[in-house]
């Protein structure tokens, strides 16, 4: 009797952690389609504090706006760092949010403070550079490259050289005054990495 007492005890627990097991799972979705909803509906990265996907979209629409109107020129920078990917197997989640920050900082410190910075994803991040057209931007690059390039970063203890792809869509005024969904274009702005070698690229849109 007292092993049977044992043994239903044991069958008990068992199921027991798969109930729980299943409980968490459930948990876990329903945290990220919160989080899914969090990131829809508000406008920040809450690592960097800069604005996130969504806050980008709107600073280009009011700039798309303002080139409507007084045909100010805008760029849509962008900037990705390779070497970011392959640090996340070897340094904490600590070291790289603050590799992160630092990142996001010295890029902020190369515009002026009408331009907004934003992070896209884990490695990229954008920037909407209001009244800046072609024939200013590659001074303005070419200050972010030499600024991330000037020293190298610490993450984990170690030194590490954060070597930038930087790429650059540049909006003027067109004879049509159409150009395109302000979604369509950071894809398009996006794109233009692909393209980048070791000198920042400019494209025209």
């Amino acid at each position: 009797p007292a092993k049977r007492f044992e043994s239903d005890e044991l069958t008990a627990l068992r199921e027991r952690m798969v109930e729980l097991e299943t409980e968490l799972e459930q948990a876990m979705a329903d945290v990220g389609r919160l989080q899914l909803q969090v990131d829809l509906f508000t406008s920040t990265d809450p690592v960097t504090g800069f604005v996130n996907r969504t806050g980008t979209i709107d600073a280009i629409q009011s700039a798309l706006d303002r080139l409507d109107r007084m045909e100010e020129p805008v760029t849509i920078l962008v900037l990705t760092v390779p070497a970011l990917r392959e640090l996340r197997t070897s340094v904490s989640d600590a070291d790289l949010v603050g590799g992160l920050r630092h990142l996001g900082a010295l890029v902020a410190g190369g515009l002026r403070r009408v331009d907004r910075v934003g992070r896209l994803d884990d490695d990229t991040f954008v920037s909407v550079l209001s009244n800046l057209g072609g024939k200013s931007v590659g001074g303005v690059l070419d200050r972010i490259r030499d600024a991330l390039t000037a020293a190298p970063v610490e993450l984990g203890g170690t030194e590490h050289e954060l070597r930038p792809l930087i790429g650059a869509l540049v909006l003027e005024r067109s004879e049509t005054g159409a150009h395109g969904d302000p979604d369509e274009l950071l894809d398009r702005a996006v794109a233009v990495l692909a393209e980048v070698g070791d000198e920042p690229t400019v494209v025209l849109g």
